[in-house]
């Protein structure tokens, strides 16, 4: 235990020393080495800095995300946190973040600091609204590419080309869940209408909407295999596919079979093994 301590205050001094000198690769050495022995937010604001310094960008980005909740939690450290964040354009998530923030000025400079990067970036920002406009188009791997560079667009911008994405057929329907709580979390519209995945439309109140994990579905099947991480998993995707509406799971030990695709299934109607074709259909093409 006193070797460790006097390994951990050693790393920390010639850290801090280099990064005095801007010796920065040589206090990444440091930290990387001191954040593996002591992993708590001041070591881990140091190596994001540090790489934030040395222009590594994205790596500053997700490492800064792993103490997320202690950089917002004070002006100083949450300002740090937004400005990385629009170094690597993640615009959507990090508005989302900002609608949990109180503090009014530091909203306000969040939206001035949108209004300079719209600016500075109009003309890709244009191209990009158009790519994402028509994601139906592009087969499923593309769309999934598409929309984490859709996540560089303005909240407004956002918000106003996904709701259509979410009533249209070729989108998959990974993609149209995690649209529909990307734009529950951004709070800019209060109702939406959802196509599923029998190609049924709703209106959904996004203020009600439910993560996966407070469902009903989700937590009988989570208790009855959590000793079994494989099935669960593969529930798990069956359900985000059906996602937020489980009203045609009106018995989930029937259902089970079908989520599984089991032998099982060839004991019941038609009706469900159709709907355990459609399910494996999409997810076989989620997987390409």
């Amino acid at each position: 235990m006193k070797n460790n301590f006097m390994q951990i205050k050693q790393l920390s001094t010639n850290a801090n020393q280099a990064m005095q000198k801007k010796d920065y690769l040589n206090a990444l050495k440091y930290l990387e080495e001191l954040y593996l022995l002591q992993p708590n937010f001041d070591n881990n604001y140091l190596l994001v800095t540090c790489l934030k310094k040395l222009g590594f960008l994205n790596r500053a980005y997700q490492t800064a995300n792993e103490y997320i909740a202690a950089y917002l939690k004070k002006g100083k450290t949450c300002e740090f946190y937004l400005d990385l964040a629009l170094l690597v354009k993640q615009i959507i998530p990090v508005t989302q973040l900002v609608t949990l923030i109180s503090d009014a000025n530091l909203i306000d400079n969040w939206k001035l600091k949108l209004v300079n990067y719209q600016a500075n970036n109009i003309i890709e920002l244009n191209e990009l609204k158009k790519e994402f406009k028509y994601l139906g188009a592009k087969n499923v791997l593309i769309q999934r590419q598409v929309l984490l560079k859709a996540y560089q667009l303005l909240p407004d911008d956002f918000n106003e080309l996904s709701q259509p994405l979410l009533l249209n057929s070729d989108v998959h329907q990974l993609i149209k869940v995690q649209l529909l709580q990307d734009l529950a979390k951004l709070k800019l519209t209060k109702t939406v209408v959802y196509q599923n995945i029998w190609q049924e439309i709703s209106d959904i109140d996004l203020t009600k909407l439910l993560i996966l994990k407070k469902t009903k579905p989700f937590k009988y099947y989570q208790t009855k295999y959590s000793d079994n991480e494989t099935i669960l998993n593969e529930l798990i995707l069956k359900l985000m596919l059906l996602y937020p509406d489980f009203s045609h799971l009106n018995d989930y030990k029937i259902w089970e079979h079908v989520l599984l695709n089991d032998n099982e299934l060839e004991k019941l109607p038609t009706k469900f093994k159709q709907d355990a074709t459609l399910l494996e259909t999409q997810l076989q093409d989620w997987m390409i």
